[in-house]
């Protein structure tokens, strides 16, 4: 594997010993270690054996098994009362192609974010949730919607 393909968590790691104990913060449970991620590593093991693996590819495979979990409350034309499609699309996608058809139209959202983190160490040369039960930690006072 060329340089520039490495994964921006192996750049990390090179710096060995000298980062034993570093503690950063991840959207999800760390994708190396985590039976909670296992699903993703298996896929990864079948489908494309020998590619790294990474954070960015498991936040993929998060949202596509949200999808998949969604899909029997969704519907075939996505015109099921409450459930508010244009959530899921991109940021702009409806004025390139026009609002969806049957869909709930969207609601204000205010302009807030995920404030939590799994807070994620490296321990043995890979990335290890802090805690055993992989702990979810959000800014103090935040709360999902």
């Amino acid at each position: 594997m060329r340089d520039t393909e490495r994964h921006e968590s192996e750049q990390t790691l090179t710096g060995g010993q000298k980062l034993e104990g570093l503690l950063v913060p991840s959207r999800l449970p760390p994708y190396p270690t985590s039976p909670k991620i296992a699903d993703y590593r298996a896929a990864m093991a079948d489908y494309q054996p020998g590619e790294p693996l990474g954070g960015f590819g498991t936040g993929g495979f998060v949202v596509g098994k949200l999808l998949e979990k969604l899909a029997p409350v969704i519907g075939e034309t996505g015109d099921q009362p409450g459930v508010d499609l244009d959530a899921l699309h991109p940021p702009g996608r409806n004025a390139r192609r026009g609002p969806p058809r049957n869909l709930v139209p969207p609601r204000p959202r205010p302009h807030r974010v995920n404030l939590c983190i799994v807070p994620t160490t490296v321990r043995g040369g890979t990335f290890v949730a802090h805690d055993p039960a992989e702990t979810f930690v959000c800014a103090p006072n935040w709360k999902p919607e």
